[in-house]
């Protein structure tokens, strides 16, 4: 059973392109974030990880698209933690343009995870692994029934750690790791009928953040000529020729201590109670000979904590309301990184960079509610209906002071930003049985957003704010748009087991704001996406069961988002130059296929198969050359980081169980439950 569209129904009737993962999946596949997600969902493509940084980027994909709207109880969450994942009951990958039912909007699509709930039955699990690398698991959860089906409550927890990869081969220090710990208490109150509160609250700790795993060879050293390799020379004390000896010198160090180590790093030392921060060092042309510094990057930290409330009033044995409430904060501590790893400065944080942030509960730096009316049911059965207004914020109530990472000088860059972006909406979707067999979807959606921008310069000694820019009331402080998103659909059950769909939706991202003279803003792009699928289940003898899905996609993609060379005015000068800054520039098609194929057989086998085929290019993307100022088409080059194909099989044999012992497995239960439970295994 899935809640694709907000409400539980059979996923193989479901009009939707939806890939739903369970929980023993997830644990088969050792899906542990929002990066292994893409193992077991091929239409869906993790986070890259870029120089200089030793997280995920928010780039995740689905079809090639970024912007997807992501879910964790109901509420918009952050997926750039671990305990997203952890103890869940299902996650679902819903694809194409989102909106007529949730709360965010999107072109892409959305995941949407939803955590195990708390049980009847006083019970839980204990799980412990061990493995190379260092590899330490342990996790856990109890269900505590404190009042039968009024009271019930499951407090889960989790403690993981995996020894970083890469090594440095004077210190002996690793980077990469991975180590947190999460837990989190899901609190269920039923005192009378007709009435629920769901109450969420989860605690996380991930250490080790911001030492990058990264390697001389990711830079751009290759060129004797090139502007920014006299620019990295002059920052190292060296004459252009020292410098390209230099490069020449570590890079065949580089090949000698092969991949997966590094050669010491210059960065200072942070700031402690007896000294000041020390800066990194400048090698000079003798770099070989040049000692690492004693202080090994600092690890960071991040200690998310997320609190969630729904609560369910039933108004009629047809009708609902329901709210659902949600906010996120955290304390940072800033890592210090060298992301080159070398004793060159190229990319390393500034020392003076290392502190703490703290946002406070009441702060609610990033919060939404969602009251929605859910209508099953209605006109004798024929009408269902789902209505909701989306309200959210994220904002930086305490503005963080930033250090510029050393790049090409050591001198101090110290600045900040203060933002607020808030988002309003009204949607509503029905289904209408028009027949027995044949069902027509309609759904709207109109959405409001709003953003503020101030820009701050500060005095790298006292930190007092020297100048800003941006701010109300100005072109690249303050910022409004507004969009509109629908979807219309048909489906038709030709029998119990299989069904046909055609689905016309529309989607959208919001604009933003830029710090950048002449293009201080961007508008929404949006994606007018026609989709046509079937969904069928077979039985292939008494023993074998076979589950077909398959839905093609074209879409009409406009004002799509992307960075862009561009002539702009230079603040302060009469002169103009170069600039990389993010417009409207393209448009594009976006075309594709997925397929899902699941095979069950006896009380044994199980095989499962899915595939995601794409062909998105640009149609119009016009750009320039930054180093001769001359037009270049891109128009008909495919999208950036999406292939062509992606595909995953698994293969799972259960062994024999003594039922009367341990009871029936899953697969057992799937082939000898009813009807429902056969759809959905």
């Amino acid at each position: 059973m899935v809640t694709a569209r907000r409400v539980e129904e059979d996923i193989q009737r479901v009009p939707v392109t939806v890939v739903a993962v369970s929980s023993s999946q997830l644990e088969r596949a050792d899906v542990t974030d929002v990066n292994s997600l893409q193992k077991i969902v091929p239409g869906y493509q993790g986070g890259a990880r870029f120089v200089g940084n030793s997280t995920a980027g928010a780039t995740y994909r689905i079809r090639g698209l970024t912007g997807i709207a992501t879910y964790f109880g109901d509420v918009p969450a952050d997926f750039n933690t671990f305990g997203t994942f952890f103890d869940v009951g299902s996650v679902q990958a819903l694809m194409g343009p989102q909106g007529t039912l949730f709360g965010q909007a999107s072109n892409a699509g959305a995941l949407v995870v939803t955590p195990r709930g708390p049980g009847n039955t006083l019970g839980g699990y204990v799980r412990a692994e061990v493995g190379n690398q260092g590899r330490k698991s342990i996790e856990g959860a109890i269900d505590i029934p404190i009042v039968e089906d009024k009271v019930l409550l499951r407090v889960a927890g989790k403690s993981y750690f995996v020894r970083g990869y890469i090594r440095d081969i004077f210190s002996g220090e690793r980077f990469g790791e991975t180590n947190y710990d999460v837990g989190r208490i899901n609190l269920i109150l039923r005192p009378f009928e007709g009435f629920e509160n769901q109450t969420i609250f989860q605690y996380e700790k991930a250490r080790g953040l911001g030492a990058a795993a990264m390697a001389l060879h990711d830079f751009n050293m290759t060129s004797a000529f090139n502007a920014t390799a006299a620019r990295q020379a002059a920052a190292n004390g060296m004459t252009l020729a020292q410098f390209n000896d230099a490069r020449d010198a570590l890079l065949a160090l580089q090949q000698r201590i092969g991949p997966y180590a590094v050669q010491g790093w210059s960065l200072g030392c942070p700031a402690n109670g007896a000294t000041a921060a020390t800066p990194s060092r400048v090698p000079g042309p003798d770099v070989l000979n040049v000692i690492p510094n004693p202080c090994a990057p600092s690890r960071g930290s991040q200690t998310p904590k997320m609190f969630i409330n729904k609560t369910t009033i039933d108004l009629t044995d047809n009708l609902s309301i329901k709210n659902i409430f949600g906010t996120r904060w955290s304390t940072v501590t800033t890592g210090m990184s060298d992301s080159d790893n070398s004793r060159l400065i190229l990319r390393e944080t500034n020392p003076k960079a290392v502190r703490t942030v703290r946002d406070g509960f009441f702060d609610f730096p990033s919060w939404s509610n969602e009251v929605q009316l859910v209508g099953s049911g209605l006109l004798n059965g024929a009408l269902d209906v789902v209505a909701g207004f989306f309200h959210s914020r994220v904002w930086t109530p305490n503005r963080d002071i930033t250090y510029a990472q050393y790049s090409f000088n050591t001198a101090d860059t110290v600045t900040s930003t203060f933002t607020d972006d808030t988002t309003n909406a009204l949607y509503a979707q029905a289904d209408f049985d028009l027949t027995d067999r044949l069902t027509l979807t309609a759904g709207l959606r109109q959405t409001w957003d709003h953003s503020i921008r101030t820009n701050y310069v500060h005095n790298p000694v006292t930190l007092a704010e020297t100048s800003f820019t941006g701010g109300p009331g100005t072109p690249n402080g303050e910022g409004r748009w507004k969009a509109m998103s629908y979807t219309l659909g048909a489906r038709y059950q030709l029998n119990a087991d299989t069904m046909f769909f055609i689905t016309n939706s529309k989607g959208h991202s919001s604009g933003g704001l830029q710090n950048i003279v002449g293009a201080e803003q961007f508008e929404p792009d949006s994606l007018n996406n026609l989709e046509f699928g079937a969904k069928t289940t077979v039985d292939v003898g008494p023993d074998l069961r076979v589950r077909m899905n398959v839905a093609g996609h074209y879409g009409w993609f406009n004002n799509v988002k992307v960075a862009q060379i561009v002539v702009l005015p230079i603040p302060g000068t009469n002169g103009t130059g170069l600039f990389t800054a993010t417009t409207n520039a393209a448009k594009a098609r976006v075309k594709g296929a997925d397929f899902e194929f699941a095979a069950l057989y006896g009380g044994s086998f199980e095989l499962r198969a899915n595939a995601n085929y794409s062909k998105n290019k640009y149609t119009e993307y016009l750009s320039l050359d930054p180093a001769t100022r001359e037009v270049v088409d891109l128009s008909d080059t495919p999208f950036p980081n999406n292939p062509k194909w992606k595909y995953s099989i698994s293969a799972t044999y259960y062994l024999p169980v003594d039922e009367a012992r341990v009871g029936k497995s899953p697969i057992q239960k799937f082939l000898r439950g009813s009807n429902t439970l056969r759809f959905c295994g």
